[in-house]
């Protein structure tokens, strides 16, 4: 398996964490300054948040031109940060003070890494770990954590999906099982195809994937199948998912997502952009949709925009495109805004092109789209 390719400038930390962005460093110690001073976690808050505030979207928009995630994870959470301080704080102080000490929480564990790795590991010792662990540990590849995410990943429920996602980025013959187990044992769709994804990792080396399922599951037949065939070295080689079918379609979501980094071929990046589209056809009442919107979010957000832009030249993969970002719901694709933006304005226009002539249509209330050209030509061109 391959992870955490690193492409373009960044800067090491002392910690010996890998960030993309070379001004990161210098915002870090100047955040851990401010922070460390703070004589209250509000206090801390408050001043993390006046780092950033008024100029959130150029440092977002910074980070997405060459994304690592622990950055991105750091500016979303520093943009929470703004937010819940700006707003009206609730009645009940209780409420209060849970939000101030989840966020300070949070902001800790980023701090903890960017300080000194010994003091990460220290601190990761004494209290359960989080999801932002899981992304530290997956960019900083922490293969020693693995037994640790295994039996967390039992404890905590709420952060399966984030654990495997990090566990399939390593390399380990101990890991074979677990996921062997997960595939066999799971219930959850998503977690079946994450497992499938990781043993998928071992290449010949596992080869039981008919004895996956020992029931009549259809659909996780057709996913084991799937996975079995797939064309790992040359992503554009496979079939698409089965249309409609949660399952071979979960496993490429979650295939593709644990491996854009190394998705930087035209041809393969076009095979994702359609095969992200098939989930159009997925019925909106599943009970996977949260997930399946979450990572198409990271998939877009992740995905090389050189290769991005060689891929869009296509009028078809433009409409693809506009379809799938209007498939999002409303928070996530303003997540996703500095990435259309680092298009630049020849996309703008072109969309705009096409819409005008009726090549694509988005509904003009809801369309997500159609909103950001409206806004973008009304002020950028």
């Amino acid at each position: 398996m391959t992870w955490g390719i690193f492409h373009g400038p960044g800067i090491l930390m002392e910690s010996g964490v890998q960030l993309r962005v070379d001004w990161i460093g210098v915002f870090a110690d100047s955040l851990l300054s401010q922070i460390g001073s703070a004589a209250s976690k509000v206090e801390a808050l408050n001043r993390a948040s006046e780092l950033v505030s008024s100029r959130i979207d150029e440092y977002r928009r910074d980070i997405l031109e060459n994304p690592d995630e622990i950055s991105l994870s750091l500016i979303d959470l520093l943009d929470q940060i703004a937010f819940e301080l700006a707003e009206s704080n609730p009645a009940d102080a209780a409420v209060q003070d849970y939000i101030i000490d989840d966020l300070y929480g949070r902001l800790s564990v980023y701090l903890d890494i960017l300080k000194s790795r010994e003091i990460y590991d220290s601190n990761l010792r004494k209290r359960y770990i989080t999801r932002e662990d899981a992304i530290i540990m997956r960019q900083c590849r922490m293969k020693e954590c693995a037994p640790l995410l295994m039996s967390e990943f039992y404890e905590q429920p709420a952060l399966q999906k984030p654990i495997l996602h990090t566990l399939v980025s390593f390399d380990g013959d101990d890991l074979l099982n677990f996921y062997y187990d997960i595939a066999k044992e799971s219930d959850a769709v998503d977690m079946r195809a994450l497992a499938l994804v990781g043993l998928k990792g071992f290449g010949t080396k596992f080869r039981r994937w008919r004895q996956l399922s020992s029931g009549d599951d259809e659909g996780y037949l057709r996913m084991i199948a799937y996975a079995e065939s797939f064309d790992a070295a040359a992503i554009e080689r496979n079939d698409m998912p089965v249309p409609g079918d949660l399952n071979t379609s979960m496993f490429v979501l979650h295939y593709v997502e644990s491996h854009i980094e190394s998705i930087t071929g035209h041809a393969a990046l076009a095979w994702v952009l359609e095969a992200l589209h098939s989930f159009l056809s997925i019925r909106y009442y599943n009970s996977s949709l949260a997930v399946i919107h979450d990572s198409i979010c990271s998939i877009l957000l992740f995905a090389r925009t050189d290769t991005l832009q060689l891929v869009l030249d296509g009028d078809a993969c433009v409409k693809k495109l506009l379809e799938l970002i209007d498939f999002l719901p409303r928070e996530l694709f303003e997540r996703i805004v500095p990435k259309l933006a680092l298009m630049g304005n020849d996309f703008i226009r072109r969309v705009n092109g096409m819409v005008g002539a009726g090549k694509v249509k988005l509904n003009e209330r809801e369309s997500n789209a159609l909103s950001y050209i409206i806004w973008m030509t009304g002020n950028a061109l």
